[in-house]
């Protein structure tokens, strides 16, 4: 293969690259760049082995392959500590339907019983089969309302 069909395909993939990693969050970035890492790990395995070094090659392909398969689990270190009762530094997933329906009340974080109550009343007023609204979105309202409230 030409060396400038080499580097097109470099330069392509890391704008790609670049672009999808602006987006992700920093657990989303660090699994993205272990990924990364074991393709171009496998990438110059499959090179070696192209130019006939099969056991070097061979090699850096299972671990390529082995750090691409393990890039979502956590790390030895932050299991160690777990183990040791030690904080470190995992972060909880968020708890997406308390998200979605502070959201769909257009309410902040911070949201008092009494905030939710009063957005709830609004939206109901605003969207309430009876006033012209829809019944799936009174019915998202007051999901929104019972996850918030328990």
């Amino acid at each position: 293969m030409p060396p400038f069909v080499i580097a097109l395909v470099v330069l392509v993939g890391g704008f790609w690259a670049l672009r999808k990693y602006s987006k992700l969050t920093p657990r989303e970035s660090r699994i993205f760049t272990s990924k990364l890492v074991a393709v171009g790990v496998m990438g110059f395995a499959g090179l070696l082995m192209l130019r006939g070094q099969f056991t070097i090659g061979s090699g850096l392909l299972f671990f390529g392959m082995g750090l691409y398969g393990t890039a979502q689990l956590p790390s030895l270190k932050s299991l160690w500590q777990a183990r040791q009762g030690k904080p470190n530094n995992f972060v909880p997933p968020r708890n997406r339907k308390r998200e979605d329906a502070l959201a769909i009340l257009g309410l902040g974080e911070g949201a008092s019983d009494e905030d939710i109550r009063r957005a709830h009343r609004q939206m109901m007023k605003d969207h309430h089969p009876d006033a012209g609204g829809s019944a799936e979105m009174a019915s998202k309202i007051n999901a929104a309302k019972d996850e918030l409230l328990g």
